[in-house]
């Protein structure tokens, strides 16, 4: 069975797949200088730790004169949403890379997103003309695998805690403006987490 290349941030879907993936795992971490990135990275460390079939977790560190240049950020519905301007793009392209150089080219992403107009870099067209620039771009054939799309989080969050694998619902991390182990309690990630974890419960 071939190796799967997997994105990961630590946070609940990347973490859910760590954990349901079958066959042995290429966990990759991309970081880009934000505040954030250093618990994210030790928790994407410790959670690869646990996993039996993940190899050791790889870093690739993409360096911006200002890393706060990348950032987005606007209102939606109640709360403000924040993203990283290029960062799919960014995420999959120097992913595949180094995993196709480790001959993976097999890569799993944890998004949900449905594709709607804050994200365009989340919609079917994107993904589909970014696995046809890969392939061409490293010579190889890259297939990108998107297992939880289109789901919603609280489903995810539900398995996950029915699960009762190697890591904990509560190791997983969301937050997108500090590193402070406990979240900021503010951002739309942190908001997102918490209204998933209530909606889980007609799951379970």
């Amino acid at each position: 069975m071939g190796t799967k290349g997997l994105l990961y941030s630590g946070g609940v879907e990347s973490a859910y797949l760590l954990q349901t993936l079958d066959g042995p795992i290429q966990p990759v971490y991309v970081s880009y200088g934000f505040p954030w990135e250093g618990y994210e990275r030790d928790t994407a460390r410790r959670h690869v730790e646990a996993v039996e079939n993940a190899r050791e977790l790889v870093e690739i560190e993409v360096r911006h004169d200002d890393p706060a240049r990348l950032r987005r950020d606007a209102e939606a519905d109640e709360k403000g949403f924040t993203y990283v301007h290029g960062r799919s793009s960014s995420l999959l392209t120097n992913a595949a890379v180094e995993l196709s150089a480790m001959g993976v080219t097999d890569i799993y992403e944890g998004t949900l997103a449905s594709g709607d107009d804050r994200f365009r870099d989340s919609s079917p067209e994107f993904y589909e003309s970014i696995e046809r620039a890969l392939s061409l771009g490293v010579d190889d054939d890259i297939e990108i695998h998107l297992p939880l799309y289109g789901a919603e989080k609280a489903e995810v969050v539900a398995e996950f805690i029915e699960m009762d694998g190697e890591i904990a619902l509560e190791e997983t991390v969301s937050c997108i403006v500090t590193d402070d182990p406990e979240g900021c309690g503010d951002c739309y990630k942190c908001d997102e987490r918490e209204r998933a974890l209530d909606r889980a419960q007609q799951y379970l």
